[in-house]
């Protein structure tokens, strides 16, 4: 990892959006000129990024958990990426990527958290706005308008609509950046598939999905079974089908290149899939589910 790459996500994810910040709330609370203190005003605002960094990271969930919980495709990236911790060695992972991959999915995250803060700084910036075209709709108070850095004035209805619009692109813009890294199409997931491919040992556990009509089984209870038909794990499968017996890989060599066995029961339904156990060779399993 190079320091300029570590430099360059900081300034993405840190740097942007506290200049952001300063620059749309200091004509707030400040008698123009305007124009002329934008440099300064930057300056100030990339050493207030850099000094309040881990203060961003606190606040960065928010943002994400909250604002993202109507995105089915940040949900599904979120739980595949909650399946990937329990399907990879991570520290493993990251040992075996190239620098040029960890740069990859590095900065992809920096711009994921860059637009996941400066939404949160959008957000606040039209609550702000929303409260001073409420305040001024007192009908004893003057009419008003707010100011920009670019010397301009401008209704804070407008701002406050004009935030909300805004909002919504960034959280769009994090959503997809985040798919980039987490979903299961995504370059994590598929740089640990070849890894694995390639010999390095990376699973610590069995993953797959269990299929059945249109879509996934929920709820269905599976069991692993090794070469001798003992029982190595359960699971149950989530909403959307998904599951995974944890760390069961190591319990598993013993029968590389042995037959192994996952039934999956619901109700009065039973389905089963046999497969050769090679840890190399370790991919996603589907597992059909009869009618």
């Amino acid at each position: 990892m190079s320091a300029g790459s570590f430099l360059t996500r900081d300034f993405i994810r840190y740097v942007l959006p506290a200049v952001l910040l300063v620059l749309l709330f200091y004509p707030l609370f400040a008698d123009p000129p305007y124009l002329a203190r934008i440099p300064t005003l930057a300056l100030a605002g990339a050493a207030i990024g850099i000094v309040v960094s881990p203060i961003l990271d606190e606040l960065r969930p928010y943002t994400t958990d909250y604002a993202t919980r109507f995105f089915g495709r940040y949900r599904d990236a979120r739980e595949n990426r909650i399946r990937q911790a329990k399907k990879w060695d991570l520290d493993l992972f990251f040992d075996a990527l190239t620098p040029e991959n960890r740069d990859y999915i590095q900065l992809s995250q920096a711009y994921a958290e860059f637009y996941a803060t400066t939404a949160l700084v959008v957000f606040v910036y039209g609550a702000v706005n929303l409260g001073i075209w409420v305040a001024a709709l007192d009908p004893g108070a003057a009419a008003t308008s707010v100011r920009l850095i670019l010397d301009l004035s401008v209704h804070p209805g407008y701002l406050a609509a004009g935030s909300a619009v805004v909002f919504g692109f960034l959280i769009a813009f994090y959503v997809r950046h985040y798919e980039t890294i987490f979903a299961s199409f995504g370059a994590y997931e598929n740089l640990a598939r070849l890894l694995q491919m390639d010999g390095k040992p990376l699973a610590h556990g069995l993953w797959g999905h269990l299929s059945g009509g249109d879509g996934g089984v929920a709820d269905a209870t599976l069991t692993l079974q090794d070469h001798t038909g003992t029982v190595v794990a359960r699971a149950t499968s989530q909403h959307d089908g998904y599951f995974v017996f944890e760390d069961v890989v190591p319990a598993l060599r013993a029968s590389e290149r042995q037959t192994v066995q996952i039934v999956a029961r619901k109700d009065d339904k039973e389905s089963s899939l046999a497969l050769m156990f090679r840890e190399r060779d370790i991919q996603q399993l589907h597992v059909p589910f009869g009618d």
